[in-house]
């Protein structure tokens, strides 16, 4: 008796597991038929798929006469230049933009490193990449000719990686994404003036502004990355572009700022916290530090807190630090001195005159100098920077200022015997 119920108990649950599995494919077989006549209903309404949208603005692309181009994983990054342009753009010309096909600013370079070369990776924003004057007076290709002579007849490779508008979470990722691909023996890495702010207001990629009020975390970091490589993946879908169109402005409309809805204006938002921009600059010391690569961390006319917070990193790490400021101060007030001397005596009318702006340039002098010898602070140094021999803008160095900064450079790898043969 007990036998027959366990047999009926055994034949029921087969049924039931046999119901189950029906059911299950029943399910799956509708959804499957279902998207796929969502899918049909999409193409004939004529609806977009991410796909088509890439397909477009790849052609967009291909029209473009912006020099930087959107990047999935990086956000924009520099258009290689066409080969007549690389044969015929003069390296010595300020806005001649020659890019290489692997996307760094001067003349093509190989991926596999020649043997016995010594070859510098220099990460960073416009700074590194030298905006407004040549590839030869950006401070990479002044180092690399520095190195060159020192160095005979070692080859010496200093790569120009900086791009405009770039944070150190962007020079982190591109580090990765071409740059150990390089083998370099020093990575350098000066960036942080776009992580004190929100992305420039003059970026144009693709010939369209790139203006999101978004954190770097939010537009690079690990999720973000994630989500752009399942829309690769599954972006010929029409209703999965769809879901993601509607998911994306659900999303934003939440997290609008409310000052931003009701003020109509963008608030101001740090690209990147200090926080952050610690976790970046670690995280590519230790990479580098991983591969035996030897790390450069350059403070270039960077807000307080960051450049305190590159020290801070440089020193935890165990890397080399060169805080350019000092030096650049002092070169600075040597060229307001000679500057305005020259000018007072070109018209000056007595001798009282030109002993009254000595006193006033010796008072300046001595304030300058009386500022904390290790780090001058950078608003009043960028005031003194700005329209002066040594900085185009608050930020941006002349060729004059570069050649410095490369000087500093070089003596500081000599003096950290970071030029190992």
């Amino acid at each position: 008796m007990a036998t027959g119920r366990r047999k009926d108990m055994e034949q029921v649950g087969e049924f039931s597991r046999r119901r189950l599995i029906l059911a299950g494919t029943v399910l799956v077989i509708g959804i499957v038929c279902l998207f796929c006549l969502l899918e049909l209903l999409l193409w004939a309404a004529g609806v977009e798929s991410i796909a088509q949208r890439r397909r477009a603005l790849f052609e967009a692309k291909a029209a473009s006469k912006s020099t930087l181009t959107r990047s999935d994983t990086l956000g924009w990054a520099p258009r290689p230049s066409p080969p007549d342009v690389m044969a015929s753009a003069a390296p010595d010309l300020p806005f001649s933009n020659r890019i290489s096909s692997l996307g760094f600013r001067g003349e093509e370079i190989s991926q596999e490193k020649p043997e016995g070369m010594l070859r510098i990776l220099c990460l960073g924003d416009s700074c590194t990449y030298g905006a407004m004057v040549s590839e030869m007076d950006a401070y990479p290709g002044v180092l690399e000719r520095l190195l060159a002579t020192q160095l005979k007849p070692r080859q010496v490779e200093v790569i120009n990686g900086g791009v405009v508008g770039y944070s150190s979470l962007q020079a982190l990722l591109s580090l990765e994404e071409k740059g150990f691909a390089l083998s370099p023996d020093i990575v350098t890495i000066c960036a942080c003036y776009n992580d004190a702010g929100t992305i420039p207001g003059a970026m144009v990629v693709d010939d369209r502004d790139y203006l999101p009020n978004k954190t770097d975390a939010e537009l690079y970091g690990f999720w973000p990355q994630l989500a752009t490589k399942w829309k690769i993946r599954l972006g010929a879908s029409r209703v999965f572009s769809l879901l993601d169109r509607a998911i994306t402005s659900l999303f934003e409309s939440l997290h609008e700022p409310s000052n931003n809805r009701e003020s109509g204006t963008e608030p101001k938002r740090r690209r990147v916290g200090i926080p952050e921009y610690e976790a970046n600059l670690t995280k590519l010391a230790d990479e580098c530090r991983e591969r035996g690569i030897e790390v450069v961390m350059m403070s270039l006319s960077l807000p307080d807190e960051y450049a305190a917070a590159m020290r801070r990193t440089a020193e935890a790490t165990g890397v080399t630090f060169i805080d350019t400021e000092p030096v650049l101060a002092e070169q600075c007030a040597l060229m307001a001195e000679i500057g305005r001397k020259e000018d007072v005596e070109a018209r000056a009318d007595s001798e009282e005159q030109m002993g009254q702006t000595n006193q006033r340039l010796l008072q300046a002098q001595k304030w300058m100098f009386e500022q904390d010898s290790r780090r001058k602070l950078s608003h009043e140094i960028l005031l003194t920077h700005t329209d002066s021999a040594l900085f185009l803008d608050p930020c941006h160095p002349t060729p004059l200022g570069y050649r410095i900064i490369a000087e500093l450079m070089a003596k500081t790898m000599f003096d950290r015997d970071l030029l190992k043969k």
